[in-house]
């Protein structure tokens, strides 16, 4: 049986955008996508932690 994961995308990423400059948008979606496909929670909390990092 498959976990259940509810990905909420576009409510994520643009409170994250808010606060960076438009110019890196694309530099930072791409570093956040390992967090947004992590197969479960505890993935996606070490890859965030990952992200946070660089």
């Amino acid at each position: 049986m498959s976990p259940r994961v509810t990905v909420r995308r576009s409510a994520g990423r643009t409170s994250i955008f808010r606060y960076a400059a438009r110019q890196d948008w694309d530099k930072i979606a791409k570093l956040l996508k390992p967090v947004y496909t992590a197969p479960f929670e505890e993935a996606a909390l070490a890859r965030f932690a990952a992200f946070a990092d660089t």
